[in-house]
């Protein structure tokens, strides 16, 4: 009984404990549960299944018919009258019987179809289309999440700075608290120490509630359940910021779905031109059939098989378009527009994805030449402060003094911190950019 007891225990804690995300399972997260990336899955299933569908016109087609007949008239033919004995006349004569009945197989099958051949060309390329838009998809994914995971970190960090300030103004409070009470302090000084503790707490609790904020915006993105308690796995590191050698190289777009989904556009608006043309060209195709046919005037005759007789034929059908109106024609140039619209679609796209690229350089650069000197800033503010406090634990240094050092030690934590979640923002879109996002976080 205390082991079952123990291990209950220890699976209730484990049910209990959040669970811990790094930014690359985050993203593989996203990936595999987002609905829209799984709405592309799907399309490309759909796209697959498509294909198939065209390519099985052209396979054989078999059709079985069964037919049941009661003439309740029976037709009436004209015989020459030669037969009866009246010639140059035609006699209306009624033959055949009150029932029949038949079966029979055809067998149809293309032989040649121009438009068919081109067409399964281009439903190969639509596969290709769904499969740009599923990678597209998961792109988009991966950088909303990293985008959302990166600034979580930095409110968590900014809070972790809050709390180890808060914890020296506590602890000048309880030593200014103490002078006070022994006659060696001013009131005022007390009062602002508590102030300043006050402002920290409620800084320290929007925080809080901001780190919440973007943890259910993270689970939202990645479509996790937001009742799951997750718990941030990845810190932002305070280290000497090395500059990436990827904002060095020079723009490359072959990885971006945007290109490749470009660039299926223009084989199917080729192909679609192809496609119209051949309308133009005859088609072949191979027919069959074998049948079975019984008459009779009752039942008992339509059934008895020596009133059922068989037939057979096979034969090829040449189908050549000769004049459909201009429809065509119209179509034809309708596509070729098209073609064009398309070239100019290609200018706009890759004037869009070269300025995102360099946008993405440029937000590099600035912010990292402004960590440069907030480094250095935080790092004075930082000593300002370390003496400003132990001036005023010796009492040679007012607390207005101590005051505006911590603040504007805060400050520059903030401005260092604000500065490295923007550099991450600015590698995570220049990844994103060049179409390289998804194969580096997961390296």
């Amino acid at each position: 009984m205390l082991l079952l007891g123990f291990l209950l225990a220890l699976r209730l804690a484990a049910q209990d404990s959040p669970r811990q995300m790094s930014l690359e399972t985050c993203i593989q997260f996203a990936v595999n549960n987002s609905t829209g990336v799984e709405k592309s899955r799907l399309e490309v299933e759909k796209a697959r299944h498509k294909s198939k569908e065209i390519f099985s016109l052209g396979l054989p087609k078999v059709d079985l018919n069964l037919n049941f007949q009661y003439n309740i008239e029976l037709p009436t033919q004209q015989l020459p009258g030669e037969i009866f004995g009246s010639p140059g006349e035609r006699v209306p004569v009624q033959f055949g019987t009150d029932l029949t009945a038949g079966s029979g197989i055809q067998l149809n099958q293309m032989v040649y179809n121009p438009i068919y051949a081109i067409g399964l060309e281009g439903t190969r390329k639509l596969v290709e289309v769904s499969n740009a838009g599923y990678e597209k998809s998961k792109a988009d994914i991966a950088y909303e999440v990293g985008a959302t995971y990166y600034q979580a970190l930095t409110a968590k960090k900014q809070k972790d700075i809050l709390q180890a300030n808060l914890a020296q103004v506590v602890k000048l409070l309880d030593l200014t608290q103490s002078q006070f009470d022994n006659g060696l302090a001013k009131k005022v000084d007390v009062d602002q120490l508590t102030v300043s503790r006050v402002n920290l707490e409620t800084s320290m609790e929007n925080l809080d509630l901001q780190y919440w904020q973007l943890l259910d915006l993270l689970k939202y993105r990645m479509s996790m359940p937001l009742e799951q308690d997750i718990e941030l796995q990845d810190t932002i590191s305070e280290q000497a910021y090395t500059y990436p050698a990827l904002a060095l190289q020079p723009a490359d777009f072959s990885k971006k779905p945007e290109m490749t989904l470009l660039l299926l556009q223009r084989d199917l608006n080729e192909i679609n031109v192809r496609q119209l043309r051949a309308g133009y060209y005859p088609s072949l195709y191979l027919f069959g059939g074998y049948n079975w046919q019984g008459q009779g005037n009752n039942f008992g005759e339509i059934f008895d098989g020596k009133n059922w007789f068989s037939s057979s034929l096979v034969g090829l059908r040449l189908s050549m378009p000769l004049f459909e109106g201009f429809e065509r024609r119209e179509k034809i140039a309708q596509a070729r527009i098209d073609l064009e619209k398309w070239r100019q679609d290609e200018k706009f796209t890759k004037q869009s994805l070269d300025l995102q690229h360099r946008s993405a350089r440029q937000k590099l650069q600035v912010n990292y030449n402004n960590l440069q000197s907030l480094a250095q800033n935080r790092r004075v503010a930082e000593e300002v402060y370390a003496v400003s406090q132990e001036r005023f634990s010796e009492g040679v240094a007012p607390i207005v003094e101590l005051l505006q050092a911590e603040t504007s030690m805060r400050s520059a934590q903030t401005n260092y911190l604000t500065a490295l979640l923007q550099i991450k923002l600015a590698e995570l879109e220049l990844l994103h950019a060049r179409g390289e996002l998804l194969e580096n976080i997961n390296q």
